[in-house]
């Protein structure tokens, strides 16, 4: 990821500009979002979720693009712990950028 950051920094700043977009889609369009979202777990498992617990879970949920450092941390320690990577990363690895 640092190199594509470094190398391709016009990339990597218009995928966070998308994924922001779509963030701001879902908070703007929750039920429509539920929609989506219940409509791939149908296609991936054959069953959908009820209404209610959609409701439930969304009401739950903070949808942000904000960072959160301790929750990547934590992946990176079961992603070390799993062998999905070879070191954890350091701790500026995350960066913002503009």
């Amino acid at each position: 990821m640092i190199c594509l950051l470094k190398d391709h920094p016009d990339l990597v700043r218009e995928f966070l500009k998308q994924h922001e977009a779509a963030t701001d889609e879902i908070n703007q369009n929750v039920d429509e979002a539920a929609k989506v979202i219940n409509d791939e777990i149908n296609a991936a498992t054959g069953k959908s979720l009820s209404e209610d617990i959609l409701q439930t879970a969304f009401q739950k949920l903070t949808i942000s693009t904000d960072v959160n450092k301790d929750a990547v941390n934590d992946f990176a320690a079961i992603s070390l712990d799993q062998k999905f990577i070879d070191q954890k990363p350091s701790d500026d690895f995350i960066t913002e950028v503009k």
